[in-house]
């Protein structure tokens, strides 16, 4: 009987010899998980900020790419500022620009020097400068623009546009993009 107690006792010690290595192998299997773990966020967070660069080069290559259809011009600037179409070129300048309620009245002139006439669209952003005179994006705003009257070819042709929310002691730039020709008109032959 002594025998049998014996190798039971034998036996009960093995058993939580046996558990005890296998609670260390789980301790150290959930370590290798824990750094696993740790390894894959951190593989993440490379990935995350490889898919931002990535968005950013391809932010940039497309102003790139579109350099010639965006004008940006910054409230005080002389001169005229050439922008693209479909058609060709076409120029812009800062004419004017009023208090107009809560806004800002601007008045553009844009120059067409071909010979057909020109309806067209586009689209204007405008905000504030910070403190680098950089546009300050937290302030900047987007407008549709449907130009109502037809450039004249071969002329100045002004355009006034109501900038809402933001008077034009506060407006520190225009960005014109995204212009759409929606008709030319040529010349009759006389």
């Amino acid at each position: 009987m002594k025998k049998l107690l014996l190798i039971f006792l034998l036996f009960i010690q093995l058993l939580f010899l046996e558990s005890c290595g296998q609670k260390e192998t789980l301790i150290s299997g959930s370590k290798n998980d824990n750094n696993s773990l740790v390894n894959i966020e951190n593989e993440l967070e490379g990935l995350k900020t490889r898919i931002t660069d990535l968005e950013l080069h391809k932010d940039f290559d497309e102003i790139i790419k579109n350099a010639d259809s965006i004008v940006y011009l910054t409230i005080g600037a002389k001169g005229y500022y050439p922008i693209k179409t479909s058609i060709g070129f076409i120029t812009v300048s800062i004419e004017d620009i009023k208090p107009f309620a809560a806004g800002s009245k601007l008045v553009l002139d844009f120059g067409n020097p071909s010979s057909a006439g020109i309806d067209f669209k586009f689209k204007i952003d405008y905000g504030l400068l910070d403190a680098k005179s950089l546009p300050d994006k937290k302030f900047e705003k987007t407008k549709d623009v449907d130009v109502p009257t037809r450039l004249k070819a071969g002329h100045w042709n002004k355009v006034e546009i109501i900038l809402d929310e933001l008077p034009n002691n506060k407006l520190g730039y225009i960005r014109i993009h995204d212009l759409e020709t929606k008709a030319i008109f040529m010349l009759k032959p006389s």
